[in-house]
């Protein structure tokens, strides 16, 4: 469905024939209530980069769930359940310290530098998907996702691309509507960039291709600030 892509990044070493490793630099921030809708806007208004997102269909894909096992900011492990297609079970820890960065007047971001191991549905461990399934310390969040991906050149070029298309060296852009299956009280939305695969250069480039970009978010009313600024484990943990 549109705004739903496929994983863009590529692939930086395998686990046998079901698994694989990449690695990302990423920042987020999650708010509590209602999306504004001039956030969205912002969200799907031209970059400063060439944009090829304006001929496609705008709307919210269905949701998937994600089921966490959270105890730690700094690791998250979950089930991820895509509609249609066979549940993965992720490994994702930080690698090294968070850094606080500055990307505009007003916009603060912990950002930081992971490793993520996923594994198809047909090698998990039996006993690992019943606890996520049900478990007592289990948290299940329910997601709809837009995104927008970008292609950083070798040279500096950046590039909008479909986020079908898998490229070498990106960042998504992510707008994340959360809640809990169960009930539509506890909602959130949440901004997030990651970008792939981690190198000592890919946070510049980041940071140039995001800057003018994120200042029009905030513009809109999202508050890009490091109060608002987590991981997925963190904001789990702190719900």
């Amino acid at each position: 469905m549109s705004g739903l892509g496929t994983d863009p990044r590529p692939t930086a070493g395998t686990r046998g024939p079901e698994g694989s490793v990449s690695t990302s630099y990423e920042g987020r921030w999650f708010f509590p209530g209602t999306l504004p809708a001039p956030v969205l806007e912002a969200f799907w208004s031209p970059g400063p980069w060439a944009d090829a997102s304006g001929g496609r269909e705008r709307g919210w894909p269905a949701p998937r769930i994600d089921r966490y096992l959270p105890f730690a900011v700094d690791f998250g492990l979950k089930l991820r359940q895509e509609p249609d297609a066979p549940a993965r079970l992720e490994f994702k820890g930080r690698i090294g310290d968070p850094r606080r960065v500055d990307l505009g007047p007003g916009i603060r971001v912990v950002a930081g530098h992971w490793v993520k191991w996923s594994y198809a549905g047909a090698v998990i461990p039996p006993v690992l998907v019943a606890e996520l399934a049900g478990g007592v310390d289990e948290t299940s969040v329910e997601k709809r996702r837009v995104l927008r991906l970008l292609d950083l050149g070798a040279d500096g070029t950046v590039r909008e691309v479909s986020p079908e298309e898998r490229i070498h060296r990106g960042v998504q852009v992510e707008l994340t509507l959360v809640g809990t299956p169960a009930s539509s009280e506890a909602a959130w939305w949440t901004l997030g960039f990651e970008a792939f695969p981690d190198d000592a250069e890919l946070p510049e480039s980041v940071h140039g291709a995001l800057g003018s970009y994120l200042d029009r978010l905030g513009a809109a009313g999202a508050v890009l600030d490091e109060a608002h600024s987590a991981t997925y484990p963190e904001w789990l943990l702190g719900l």
